[in-house]
């Protein structure tokens, strides 16, 4: 009799054993996909564009940002109707 209630311990005890790794197995794996998911998110944040302008005609484009962007710089890119520098007027996330 008595071991027949130590044999339902040991088997108790082995199930909860088990319940516990798998437990712990799903947290973990939870973790993760909701780590993946964060970072998912933060790499699609929105891009970073400036809008450059003509200042004689008006014309305006829009490209992604560079490094060393700042509203008022006169730029390398020009004007297709009258062939003059684009200045930066303003830097927007998209």
């Amino acid at each position: 009799m008595e071991q027949g209630i130590a044999l339902n311990l040991v088997v108790m005890m082995f199930v909860m054993m088990i319940t516990l790794v798998i437990l712990t197995i799903t947290y973990f794996a939870m973790r993760r996909i909701i780590f993946q998911e964060i970072m998912r998110q933060v790499q699609t944040v929105r891009k970073v564009m400036t809008i450059l302008e003509c200042p004689i005609c008006r014309y305006s484009l829009v490209r992604e940002f560079k490094q060393g962007d700042y509203v008022g710089k006169l730029c390398d890119e020009y004007c297709p109707r009258d062939n003059n520098r684009l200045i930066i007027t303003s830097i927007i996330k998209e």
